[in-house]
C-alpha cells in the first residue's frame, strides 16, 4: 500500500486515497478478484490504474467507449505512463504496432474495446503479454437484466480464455441481481463485493411535476448559479432547448451522438472552458467526464430506469460541494416513455425485416460479408427504409445477442496512407501517369517517414494546396491505391457494423424469444421503479439505496421530500395562520404586495421574524416570485 501512495503522489499529486478506493486497490494488490461499486465520480480508474503502476506486467482495461478510452490514455500520457487504446477503425498497421509494444515494451495499460478481443490479431498476441490483472469497467454492460446491456460484454471471459487472469470489475450501479450476473459471467470465484457509499451527501435530490419545462428549468438557473447539464431524450430537443435559453441571455451549446467529431469537440470545450454555463444534451455526453463543479443536472424527460437517472445524476457536485439533481414530469411524459419502452422490445419480424434491409443498404449479397466492416449510418438508413429509429437500434441489439452481426461505435479516424512500393517503382508511375504527378510530389515533400508508416493527412489542406476539390483529391488517393501504391485510409467517423457470420437470408434467423421476453419483463419492471421514485413521498436518496441493494440507516434530510415533510412538522397553528393569510394576500394583490406592507400588517419583532420564514418557505416552493422588492402569485 506504500508504493501504491508514493505512485499516487508522484503521478496524480494526491497523498492518499478516497476512503472507498482503499479496500478495492487494497484487493488488487492482494491479487483478489474483486467487484468494485462506487460512486459516480468516485475516482474508480485510479482503483485500477495505480495497481498497474505498482505490479509487473501490463493492465488490460475493457471499455465499452472509444471516447472514454481516449481520455483516459491521454490523462495516462500526460503524465508520463505509458499507456494505448485499440478499438473499431484504426488502420491494421497501427493495431499491430501497438500489440507488439504490449509484448515487448513497457506499456502499463491497453485499453480495449471487448469486441477488439475476438480479432485474431489480438487472440495471438494477448497470449504472449505478461497480464498483471484485467480490469472491467462499466461492468453492469454485462448484465442482460441491467439497464444498458451489451451483448459483446457477455463474451469477454469466453475471449480471455482459460487463463486464471485476476479480474477487477467495476461499476457505479448495480442492483443484487445484476451484481450476481456479474460475477458468474465472469468466473469470478471468490471474489470481494466492494462498495462505496453510493449515493453522495452533499447531492440534494429534487422532483417537480411541471407543464412549462423551460420556466421550471429558467428559475433553477436563477436559484443555483454555476455550470448545468441538462438531459433531453431526443437529438432534435438539445439544440432547440439550448437556442432557447441563448434567446434568454444563458451562454448554452448542445451535444448529441449525430453530431460530426469537431462539432462535438467544439461543443465540449465550450462547456468545460466555461464560455458557455449550460450543455444541453441526450445520454450519448456524460460517461467519464470529469467536470467537478456541475452544480445541476436537470432531466427534462424521464429515464427509463433508477440506474440510468443515478448515473447521470451523479455528474452533480463531484467537488463536493452542494448540488442538484432535478427531475421533472408531467402525466404525459409517463405515458409517452411506455409507449418508447414497447419499441425497445419489437416484433421478431421487425427484427427481420432490419436486417434484410441491412443487406439492401450495404449492397451485401446472401453468403457475403464474412469478418468484413461496413461504415453504417443509422439516421441515413432508417430514412431510405422508413424505420423507426427506436425499433431499429432494439432490433440491431437482438441480431447482435444472436450473433448475426457487431455494432461497434463510431471513431474519429484522421486520414493516413503510407507508401507500400519502393522509390524507384514510384518515379517511373509518375512518370507514366503526369496527371498524377503534383500529388505524389506534394505527399512525398510534405510527409516524411511515409515509406516507413503511415501518416496522417489532412485531406482539406492538401486540396488547399494542390488547388484542387477535396473530392479530387479523395479520388486521386483511390486510384493510387487501385495501382498498389499506397495504403490508403480515408477520414472516417461513423459506426461500423461488422459480419462475424456471412450475411444469411432472413428466414434462416433465429431468435431465443424466452430470453428477449424476460429482458422485455425486467426492463418494465426497472421503469416501474422509476416512476415509483417520481411519485414516491418518502425520502429520494433512500429509496435509491433500497433499489440499488444498499442499506439505508436514517433520512437524507436535503431531498425536496424530506425538506417538505421537515417543513410540515415545524408549522405550528400560527404559522399556518399566516401562512393562509399571506396566500390571500399575495393572489389577491396582481400588481404585487411590498416587504412594507407585511411590516404593518404584522407588527413586532417575533411575528415578523415568523413572516419571514413562512415566506422564504412559500418562495421555495415555488407558491411566491420575488421581483423588485415584490411578491408576486406564480399561479
Amino acid at each position: 500500500m506504500k508504493a501504491a501512495k508514493d505512485i499516487l503522489k508522484k503521478y496524480w499529486g494526491f497523498d492518499d486515497f478516497r476512503e472507498h478506493q482503499k479496500p478495492v486497490v487494497d484487493a488488487v494488490l492482494k491479487g483478489d478478484n474483486c467487484l468494485a461499486i462506487l460512486p459516480t465520480g468516485g475516482g474508480k480508474s485510479l482503483c485500477y490504474q495505480v495497481p498497474a503502476l505498482v505490479q509487473e506486467g501490463l493492465c488490460l482495461v475493457i471499455s465499452p467507449l472509444i471516447a472514454l478510452m481516449k481520455d483516459q490514455v491521454d490523462g495516462l500520457r500526460k503524465r508520463g505512463i505509458v499507456a494505448y487504446a485499440i478499438f473499431s477503425g484504426m488502420p491494421q498497421v497501427e493495431v499491430d504496432r501497438i500489440l507488439d509494444n504490449c509484448v515487448y515494451g513497457k506499456v502499463k495499460l491497453l485499453y480495449v474495446s471487448p469486441e477488439r478481443l475476438s480479432s485474431p490479431m489480438f487472440q495471438d498476441r494477448f497470449h504472449k503479454m505478461n497480464i498483471s490483472f484485467v480490469a472491467v469497467d462499466e461492468a453492469h454492460c454485462i448484465s442482460q437484466w441491467g439497464h444498458d446491456f451489451r451483448p459483446s460484454y457477455r463474451k469477454i471471459k469466453e475471449l480471455l480464455g482459460s487463463s486464471e487472469h485476476k479480474i477487477i470489475a467495476l461499476t457505479a450501479t448495480a442492483t443484487p441481481e445484476v451484481q450476481q450476473d456479474i460475477l458468474e459471467n465472469l468466473e469470478m470465484k471468490s471474489a470481494q463485493i466492494l462498495k462505496g457509499d453510493l449515493l453522495r451527501s452533499n447531492l440534494r435530490y429534487v422532483v417537480r411535476k411541471e407543464k412549462d419545462k423551460l420556466k421550471a428549468t429558467l428559475k433553477i438557473l436563477e436559484k443555483v448559479p454555476g455550470p448545468a447539464l441538462i438531459y433531453v431524450r431526443n437529438r432534435r430537443r438539445t439544440k432547440d432547448f439550448a437556442l432557447r435559453l441563448r434567446d434568454m441571455k444563458i451562454p448554452s451549446v448542445f451535444y448529441h451522438a449525430g453530431l460530426k467529431q469537431d462539432e462535438r469537440k467544439k461543443m465540449q470545450e465550450h462547456w468545460f472552458s466555461g464560455k458557455s454555463r449550460v450543455m444541453v444534451s441526450t445520454n450519448a455526453f456524460g460517461m467519464g467526464i470529469d467536470k467537478s463543479d456541475v452544480r445541476s443536472v436537470i432531466h427534462l424527460d424521464l429515464p427509463e430506469s433508477p440506474e440510468a437517472y443515478f448515473q447521470e445524476a451523479g455528474r452533480a457536485g463531484r467537488d463536493g460541494a452542494a448540488a442538484y439533481a432535478v427531475l421533472m414530469y408531467n402525466d404525459e411524459d409517463i405515458e409517452r416513455q411506455s409507449e418508447v419502452l414497447k419499441k425497445k422490445f419489437p416484433e421478431i419480424r421487425v427484427v427481420k425485416r432490419v436486417y434484410s434491409a441491412i443487406g439492401s443498404y450495404l449492397q451485401l449479397a446472401t453468403g457475403s460479408g464474412l469478418n468484413d466492416h461496413f461504415s453504417f449510418d443509422l439516421g441515413d438508413f432508417c430514412r431510405k427504409f422508413d424505420l423507426d429509429v427506436l425499433e431499429t437500434i432494439a432490433a440491431l441489439k437482438f441480431l447482435e445477442m444472436q450473433g448475426y452481426l457487431e455494432v461497434q461505435e463510431h471513431a474519429f479516424r484522421q486520414s493516413s496512407f503510407q507508401i507500400i512500393q519502393t522509390k524507384e517503382v514510384v518515379y517511373t508511375y509518375q512518370i507514366q501517369h503526369k496527371k498524377m504527378d503534383g500529388l505524389l510530389n506534394a505527399l512525398l515533400r510534405l510527409h516524411d517517414g511515409a515509406f516507413h508508416q503511415l501518416v496522417r493527412i489532412k485531406e482539406k489542406q492538401l486540396s488547399e494546396f494542390l488547388k484542387i476539390s477535396e473530392a479530387d483529391l479523395k479520388r486521386k488517393m483511390a486510384i493510387l491505391e487501385q495501382a498498389e501504391l499506397i495504403d490508403y485510409h480515408p477520414r472516417q467517423d461513423k459506426p461500423q457494423l461488422f459480419f462475424p457470420l456471412a450475411r444469411l437470408a432472413s428466414e434462416q434467423l433465429l431468435f431465443d424469444t424466452q430470453l428477449i421476453s424476460k429482458m422485455e419483463d425486467a426492463a418494465s419492471n426497472r421503469f416501474k421503479s422509476m416512476v415509483q421514485y417520481v411519485l414516491t413521498e418518502d425520502c429520494r436518496t433512500n429509496f435509491m439505496k433500497y433499489y440499488l441493494g444498499e442499506e439505508a440507516k436514517e433520512v437524507c434530510g436535503v431531498c425536496d421530500n424530506c425538506i417538505t415533510q421537515k417543513n410540515k412538522a415545524n408549522r405550528s397553528e400560527q404559522y399556518k395562520l399566516i401562512e393562509n393569510q399571506l396566500i390571500e394576500l399575495v393572489r389577491n394583490n396582481r400588481k404585487g404586495v411590498s416587504i412594507d406592507v407585511l411590516k404593518v400588517k404584522y407588527p413586532g419583532i417575533h411575528k415578523y421574524d415568523l413572516v419571514k420564514k413562512v415566506t422564504r418557505d412559500l418562495l421555495d416552493e415555488d407558491w411566491f416570485s420575488f421581483k423588485g422588492g415584490k411578491l408576486f402569485w406564480n399561479g
